[in-house]
C-alpha cells in the first residue's frame, strides 16, 4: 500500500470540499471538477500504486470524503452563507430536521459508494496507464 500517494490524492478531494464551504465553485461545476479529480486521481493510482488499485481508489475517496464531510460540518455556516443552491433545497425540505448532522451521519455511505466508483475507475487507470511488467523487469538482471 502506498499511504502516501492516497493521502495526498486525498488532499485534492478535500481541496475542492474548501473551494465549496467558501463559494468558489457550486451546483454543475462543482461536479464537473469532482469527475475530473477522479479521472485525474485514478489515472495517478494506476500509474503509481503499483497493484491494489481498487483498494488503493477505495480508501483515496474514503478518506477524502469523510475530511470533506468534517470540514463542511464545522464550517456549516460558511458553507450555507455561500451557496445558494444548498440554501434553496434545504428550504423546501421539512423543517425540523438537522441537515448538518445528516450531512455528517451519511458521509460514511456516500465514501462507501463514491469509493468504490473511483475504485474500479483506479483499476482501469491501472490497466491503462500502469506500469507493465517488462518495463519492471527490464532494470533487472537475467537470472
Amino acid at each position: 500500500m502506498r499511504w502516501l500517494l492516497i493521502v495526498l490524492l486525498s488532499l485534492l478531494g478535500v481541496l475542492l470540499a474548501l473551494l465549496s464551504i467558501f463559494g468558489w465553485v457550486e451546483g454543475a461545476m462543482m461536479l464537473v471538477i469532482g469527475i475530473i479529480l477522479w479521472l485525474i486521481i485514478a489515472i495517478l493510482i494506476g500509474r503509481f500504486a503499483n497493484g491494489k488499485f481498487f483498494l488503493h481508489g477505495f480508501l483515496t475517496n474514503l478518506i477524502s470524503t469523510l475530511l470533506s464531510s468534517l470540514l463542511i460540518y464545522f464550517f456549516w455556516d460558511t458553507y450555507m452563507a455561500n451557496s445558494t443552491a444548498m440554501q434553496e433545497r434545504l428550504t423546501q425540505g421539512p423543517e425540523g430536521i438537522n441537515y448538518r448532522i445528516i450531512t455528517l451521519a451519511t458521509s460514511p455511505l456516500v465514501a462507501g459508494v463514491y469509493g468504490a466508483v473511483l475504485g474500479l475507475l483506479s483499476i482501469l487507470g491501472g490497466k491503462l496507464f500502469g506500469v507493465k511488467k517488462e518495463e519492471t523487469s527490464a532494470a533487472e538482471p537475467p537470472k
